[in-house]
């Protein structure tokens, strides 16, 4: 891989990270206060973080294995906020349910 190939592909990888991480927040910030905005700015984010997935993919010369824990990894980012807020729900309405 070339010095600018590096570069181009630690840059992409850097957003990648940055844009699921701002997908949760702005997932867990819109759930807290029941925004639709806030819920939607964390679905852009999810959306950008699938463009750069997938130009990763397409694009960078990484390995195989590489690739495939990107695909994964866009997979966990955008199940784990929603299957968290649910166990997070359920185990407050089990603590509502308690005298």
């Amino acid at each position: 891989m070339k010095p600018e190939e590096l570069l181009f592909a630690s840059l992409l990888l850097g957003v990648f990270a940055l844009a699921g991480g701002a997908y949760g927040s702005f997932f867990a910030m819109g759930k807290l206060g029941r925004s639709r905005l806030l819920l939607f700015i964390g679905r852009v984010f999810l959306g950008l973080q699938a463009v750069l997935c997938f130009v990763l993919l397409r694009v960078t010369t990484l390995h195989l294995g590489w690739k495939l824990f990107l695909a994964a990894s866009l997979l966990g980012y955008g199940v784990v906020p929603p299957l968290a807020w649910s166990a997070l729900e359920r185990l407050h309405a089990k603590e509502k349910g308690k005298p």
